[in-house]
């Protein structure tokens, strides 16, 4: 639901894309759920046209199953923020050339030449991504670090980094559940940094709000075993007895 007349002109506008759909959920979701009133959030779900699945469903099954999780899933979020969905049809890296899930992740993936194999897709992103920021103005943009090496999530990120944002305050987010491999999340961080200006920035947590996060991405079950979601728990866990926040993001200083 959009809000009108003064309302939406007092609301900050945040784009975030979402390589696949359940990727901002595992890596900002309680930051959303903490339901800040005076943002309008649009997710742009990029990748949804995939067979990868956990639940033993032929690829038909698998795109009708990860569209009705995301749509229940943003049906919830809906209660605690104003929340819309673009949800595009691109196919996914297992799709494009039949990759094997080592060809699309990991710290041996080449970036240079992952983009030089997808030029034409890097483009249409680009294009889209314009349509999508003239329409939505966003005030901010979150994309993925790039923890692990993802192709799809690599694409999105050089889509927006390429781009004309404007004034828009772009920040990444730690891509999970890929930054729960340290030398991945060691290895992204360094990478940017040497190619950016960021400043660290916890989101704020509260109590209860990491089992709320993980109630909602246990309604991602083709994508997520119970023992991904014990991974995710544990991490944030001592994630957040450690530091200020299980969760954080980088702001890209220009």
């Amino acid at each position: 639901m959009r809000n009108t007349g003064s309302e939406a002109e007092t609301k900050k506008t945040i784009l975030l894309v979402s390589p696949h759909p359940d990727d901002v959920m595992l890596s900002i979701g309680g930051a959303l759920l903490g339901g800040q009133a005076e943002y309008e959030i649009y997710i742009w779900d990029v990748f949804t046209y995939k067979k990868y699945n956990k639940l033993l469903l032929d690829k038909e099954k698998t795109i009708e199953a990860v569209e009705r999780e995301e749509r229940n899933v943003l049906k919830a979020l809906d209660k605690v923020l104003n929340t819309t969905l673009i949800y595009d049809n691109y196919p996914d890296a297992q799709l494009r050339g039949n990759r094997r899930a080592g060809e699309v992740l990991g710290a041996a993936v080449d970036e240079s030449s992952c983009f030089m194999q997808e030029l034409t897709l890097l483009e249409q992103l680009r294009q889209r991504f314009i349509t999508i920021f003239e329409a939505v103005s966003p005030d901010c943009i979150g994309i993925p670090m790039g923890i692990g090496k993802h192709i799809d999530h690599l694409l999105l990120r050089e889509t927006v980094l390429f781009g004309n944002t404007g004034s828009a305050v772009v920040f990444f987010y730690e891509d999970m559940p890929y930054s729960i491999n340290q030398s991945w999340y060691e290895e992204a961080v360094s990478l940017l940094q040497i190619r950016y200006s960021m400043n660290k920035q916890y989101l704020k947590s509260s109590n209860g709000q990491l089992d709320k996060k993980l109630e909602i991405l246990s309604m991602y079950e083709s994508q997520l075993t119970k023992r991904d979601l014990r991974a995710i728990e544990k991490f944030y866990t001592e994630r957040q007895n450690a530091e200020e926040s299980f969760e954080k993001i980088w702001i890209l200083v220009r």
